[in-house]
């Protein structure tokens, strides 16, 4: 969006279907033996929330690319809990987006 439209007010749509599991946004990896967080997890900071904290910090820094270009960005899931929302709420929230739930 920075290349194609800069400094335009731009509204950035997002389907997802699943939980990232490469890159900086990873909330869970592809090893089976490990279980997605769970709102429990992020509270008391187990192991299983692994990821939660680095997630978070990148879903941040996105936040602060969208918000400078003027951008919004609207997420619509089917399931709030096991595709990374909580990591991606700031993000969301703070460019004026929205979480659809279907």
């Amino acid at each position: 969006m920075k290349v194609a439209s800069p400094n335009v007010g731009s509204l950035i749509v997002a389907f997802v279907s699943g939980a990232c599991t490469t890159g900086s946004g990873i909330v869970v990896d592809t090893d089976r033996q490990n279980m997605i967080r769970g709102h429990i997890d992020i509270s008391n900071s187990t192991q299983t929330a692994t990821y939660y904290s680095n997630s978070c910090d990148f879903y941040d820094e996105l936040k602060q690319r969208i918000v400078s270009q003027g951008h919004a960005l609207n997420c619509f899931v089917a399931s709030l809990d096991q595709v990374g929302i909580a990591e991606m709420k700031n993000c969301i929230l703070s460019s004026g987006g929205v979480v659809l739930n279907a």
